[in-house]
């Protein structure tokens, strides 16, 4: 639930993933969603988190409007 999670990190995918999900189907969030990821893993992500957190992108692109 990274909404009420007040670490800074997840804080901030909190505020992509909302970014994410207001330009789904549109091309920005596909580059959006991937720079995301991108920085996380260059911040040494575990293997079970890059997962979670591709999960909620995917879902969030694909969310019924």
């Amino acid at each position: 639930m990274l909404h009420i999670n007040r670490q800074p990190r997840y804080q901030r995918l909190w505020e992509e993933l909302k970014t994410v999900y207001a330009l789904r189907g549109s091309s920005a969030a596909h580059y959006i969603a991937g720079m995301t990821l991108g920085a996380e893993i260059m911040r040494n992500l575990s293997d079970v988190e890059r997962q979670n957190l591709n999960r909620l992108f995917d879902e969030a692109r694909h969310a019924k409007r």
